[in-house]
């Protein structure tokens, strides 16, 4: 009998061992999907169906407008809501995750950015890994979209619904390249950022440093708890400079995606209501002019006010993070 509690008891100890050497290295993964989960998906569900709102009256492009109607929508429906379309976004990233390795396996080709910062071959096969990629699950994406924004509606309203006969869907060619699009040109900017402002961090903790007086060799002088967090708060402010850069192009693709679903989504005017989203677009430059003109250039900004608060809630989740972390070391819990 004490054989197999002193057994169970080193299982025991080796499993706590192995999951906080995990979470040492691979911390920042991590909190990403964890946020993506739990703290991004609710309020990109908010921007989304936002945008794709040709004739709502509210923009929201603050907090401040967006709040209320949050409020409304959820003692109407109840939390859930706000996670509508989760599973379709995680499976999205799984099989985006698994095309890449298949196909790094078949080529060679690196699923990881390339460490140099100019561009070369490897840039190259990478970033057509990416466009495969994309190709490959945009399908799926525009399933993901419909899903996350669309809104279960009643036998009633949903056997025989009256379409307009201009509301038609698009080619899928002519979804495929605002998408690709979008996407590489949104990934590039990413990385392109990812790598400044992550050096900006690095020289900034290296002049703050007690005892430093160059900068030179860096990143063997910091601590590799310090790079994880300095990586961390980088990969969230690239990502958001992406988003807050790119969000015109996001609206037009979303609404393109939309045209010819007969899609019902929340009445964000109100958050009391469902509305069925109409639209006839004859492609991408259609799209904006037609936005621009009957919505003015702000209507390409909908929803604006969700991307703020996930921004705002970002950086609350760092400093949590980074205090966290801070306590974890003072107590050498990770040692």
């Amino acid at each position: 009998m004490s054989i197999l509690v002193k057994r169970i008891k080193n299982y025991c100890q080796a499993s706590v061992l192995n999951l906080r050497t995990f979470l040492v290295h691979h911390k920042i993964e991590v909190i990403t999907y964890t946020t993506d989960m739990l703290v991004r998906h609710p309020l990109v569900l908010l921007r989304w169906q936002c945008q794709v709102r040709a004739n709502s009256q509210e923009y929201h492009l603050t907090p401040l407008t967006l709040v209320p109607v949050v409020v409304a929508l959820v003692q109407k429906n109840g939390v859930k809501i706000l996670f509508k379309g989760l599973f379709s976004i995680i499976m999205l990233n799984g099989v985006q995750l698994g095309v890449e390795q298949i196909l790094s396996r078949l080529t060679g080709w690196t699923t990881n950015p390339p460490r140099t910062w100019y561009l070369n071959k490897d840039w190259l096969f990478h970033f057509i890994l990416k466009i495969s990629s994309l190709i490959i699950t945009a399908p799926l994406y525009f399933s993901s979209v419909r899903n996350t924004v669309s809104v279960a509606v009643g036998p009633h309203t949903s056997r025989f619904p009256r379409f307009p006969q201009s509301d038609y869907p698009l080619p899928l060619w002519q979804l495929l390249l605002p998408t690709i699009a979008y996407g590489v040109i949104k990934y590039a900017f990413t990385q392109a950022s990812l790598s400044l402002v992550a050096a900006m961090l690095y020289l900034n903790h290296c002049f703050d440093e007690e005892g430093r007086n160059s900068c030179q060799m860096v990143e063997e002088g910091i601590k590799f708890e310090d790079r994880q967090d300095i990586f961390l708060k980088a990969t969230v402010l690239s990502s958001l400079a992406a988003e807050f850069i790119f969000y015109p192009l996001e609206t037009v693709v979303n609404r393109l995606i939309l045209q010819g679903t007969h899609t019902f989504t929340n009445d964000l005017d109100c958050g009391c209501s469902i509305i069925q989203i109409f639209s006839a677009h004859d492609g991408f430059l259609d799209c904006c002019d037609t936005t621009t003109w009957l919505e003015g250039k702000l209507g390409l900004y909908k929803g604006f006010g969700a991307l703020l608060l996930q921004a705002i809630v970002y950086h609350y989740c760092i400093n949590i993070v980074s205090f966290v972390w801070r306590y974890v070391k003072k107590y050498k819990m990770f040692s």
